[in-house]
């Protein structure tokens, strides 16, 4: 293998480039966010991100030598985790999100109704190539890579702004949530991770 430009538009052309596009919420599984009538709203995710996972080392002294180990992980998103969101014309999202939080802890009852270890989100990446993009495929066909994070809930429901004097721009709705730990697959070469 060399380093040529023929040789980059070979591998690009063996793997694709990933874009940042490609991405849905697959499925949030708590039943009081998003009931199974309103599953097609996962599509008003307008932005998301893979989180971070850090191998956290301390150094280890035997006579003249120090050793770098692995002491353990973790994710620096785990407590804020951010998603954007198209906000939909009824407000449906927002109302989820806030019912999730009052669930997640109640300011007048100082107590938790949900148990958060059991909900999990699911983000996907999907495959651009034209090769594997024919027109009967659907998404769940084209998923190269998902994402799981384990015991989620939201820590943050944010604003949404608003201006009486502009042109009537698509609102979007800034959401952060929590999480435990992420599993994760890809689809494509079957690495279970």
């Amino acid at each position: 293998m060399g380093y040529g430009i023929q040789d980059f538009y070979k591998t690009a052309f063996t793997y694709g480039l990933g874009r940042d596009n490609l991405f849905r919420l697959k499925n949030i599984t708590n039943d009081a966010f998003l009931p199974n009538s309103l599953q097609d709203l996962y599509v008003f995710a307008k932005s998301a991100m893979i989180p971070s996972r850090i191998v956290n080392q301390a150094k280890v002294s035997w006579k003249s030598f120090e050793f770098n180990v692995p002491l353990g992980i973790s994710y620096p998103e785990a407590t804020s985790w951010p998603v954007t969101f198209y906000s939909d014309q009824s407000h449906i999202i927002r109302s989820l999100f806030e019912l999730w939080s009052k669930k997640t802890f109640s300011e007048h009852g100082h107590f938790s109704m949900t148990d958060f270890g059991n909900c999990d989100i699911e983000m996907v990446l999907l495959d651009s190539s034209t090769k594997n993009n024919k027109n009967d495929l659907n998404d769940q066909d084209r998923e190269i890579a998902m994402y799981k994070l384990k015991g989620c809930y939201p820590t943050n429901t944010g604003t949404i702004q608003y201006d009486a004097t502009s042109s009537g721009t698509i609102v979007s709705l800034n959401i952060n949530l929590a999480f435990q730990y992420i599993e994760s697959t890809n689809n494509k070469y079957k690495l279970n991770q």
